[in-house]
C-alpha cells in the first residue's frame, strides 16, 4: 500500500487509503489497538528528505540504473541472448518493483528512473 515507517510505531502514506484501512482494522478487530489520522496537507520543506527517512530511494535508484544499463544492452545482442537478457530483466524488475512504494513525483529526486523503466519495460513488451 505504499506505507513507510516514520516513527516506531508510526507508518505514513502519500495515498488515500482510509476506507480500506478502516475496513481491514475492523475486520481484524484492531479498532482498539490502531490510532488512524488523516491530514489534508503536509508542510515539510523537503519532501525528499521525508521520502529518504520512508524508504530506500538510493538503493531503488540503483536497481533502476541497473535496470537501464541491461536494457541499453539489448540492442547489441544476438537473438538467444536477447532472450536471456530479457528474463534476466524480467526477474530484477520484478524485485525492484514490489519494493517501490510508487511515491508521487514531488517525494522522488528529479531524476529519478523508475517512470522511465517502467516506460521501457512496456515499450519492450518485456511482460
Amino acid at each position: 500500500m505504499g506505507f513507510g515507517q516514520l516513527e516506531k510505531s508510526g507508518w505514513f502514506s502519500p495515498y488515500d487509503f482510509l476506507p480500506e484501512l478502516k475496513g481491514l482494522i475492523s475486520s481484524h478487530h484492531f479498532q482498539n489497538k490502531v490510532i488512524l489520522i488523516e491530514i489534508e496537507r503536509l508542510d515539510i520543506a523537503n519532501y525528499l528528505y521525508l521520502a529518504k527517512k520512508l524508504r530506500p530511494i538510493e538503493s531503488l535508484y540503483e536497481h533502476y540504473h541497473k535496470i537501464l544499463i541491461e536494457i541499453k544492452k539489448l540492442k547489441y545482442l544476438n537473438q538467444e541472448n536477447y532472450f536471456k537478457k530479457i528474463n534476466r530483466i524480467r526477474k530484477e524488475f520484478i524485485e525492484v518493483y514490489y519494493q517501490d512504494p510508487c511515491l508521487p513525483k514531488e517525494f522522488l529526486p528529479k531524476d529519478w528512473l523508475g517512470n522511465r523503466v517502467k516506460r521501457l519495460i512496456k515499450k519492450l513488451k518485456i511482460f
